[in-house]
């Protein structure tokens, strides 16, 4: 009878088994709620991105001329350099302090309020970032006159910089995503090796879609190659990405979550 009314019936009440089995229950929903807050931040930065531009159009010429990412970037971005990215964080290892953190209420979402403060935060990175760097190189010099065709490489070495951006933005939230309330400085960074081949992969194949495929006839994701001193400040907004997260989870931990 009261096997018919219980929710749940355990076949080992031993107590071991119990508290391995409520770890491994917290492990699991704790990586899937990382892999989900990383991943909607990227639909969320580039939709910010376009949207932006989209308005300052009818202000700023640059944006009428061209949109800082083109529709197969999107794609290639959201199908799968974040796929590529998020998938290491499946295997990322279980937190030290899981079993001491209160138990969560069963009726709590996963997309609560601090979850949707941290996805606009990092997607309003992602759109800053992007946008930032597409207006910045795609801009000429004052005083400089461009050809049509001279105007329309400018743009498209933009748009790829703001592209590459982009995809650095999301390597840098990688290292910190891989806890949602600890910094990127308390773990190993090799303590999850899969992490560091996301990010290894993720670069190599960039670096070859940049400098590679536009001088091949399977150019599809229609870059140009980029001066090489324009990484420092592809680079350095990649960082201060990092750091600005690495910022609200201090800020968060230490006054908010109290």
């Amino acid at each position: 009878m009261s096997k018919e009314a219980a929710d749940m019936i355990l076949t080992d009440d031993n107590f071991s088994t119990i508290v391995s089995a409520v770890e491994e229950g917290r492990y699991v929903y704790d990586n899937i709620k990382k892999v989900i807050m990383f991943l909607l931040p990227t639909n969320g930065g580039q939709a910010l991105l376009i949207l932006g531009a989209i308005l300052l159009a009818p202000f700023i010429g640059l944006f009428r001329e061209q949109l800082p990412l083109e529709p197969v970037q999107i794609l290639w971005i959201n199908l799968i350099a974040a796929v590529a990215l998020a998938l290491p964080i499946i295997k990322e290892p279980m937190e030290k302090d899981l079993l001491n953190k209160s138990p969560r209420d069963s009726d709590e979402r996963i997309t609560d309020p601090p979850f949707f403060k941290k996805v606009g935060l990092v997607s309003l990175i992602v759109a800053v970032s992007g946008f930032a760097i597409y207006y910045y190189y795609g801009s000429p010099a004052p005083g400089l006159a461009l050809s049509e065709s001279e105007m329309d490489y400018l743009l498209r070495q933009a748009q790829t910089a703001a592209f590459t951006t982009v995809i650095m933005v999301h390597i840098c939230y990688l290292i910190t995503a891989r806890s949602i309330t600890e910094s990127a400085f308390t773990f190993s960074p090799i303590s999850n090796k899969w992490v560091l081949l996301g990010i290894g992969v993720t670069i190599a194949t960039q670096l070859i879609i940049v400098y590679v495929l536009p001088h091949t006839g399977f150019n599809l994701l229609k870059t140009a190659p980029i001066p090489f001193d324009w990484w420092w400040l592809m680079i350095l907004f990649a960082i201060g990405g990092f750091v600005v997260i690495e910022i609200e989870k201090w800020v968060t931990k230490r006054f908010i979550a109290k």
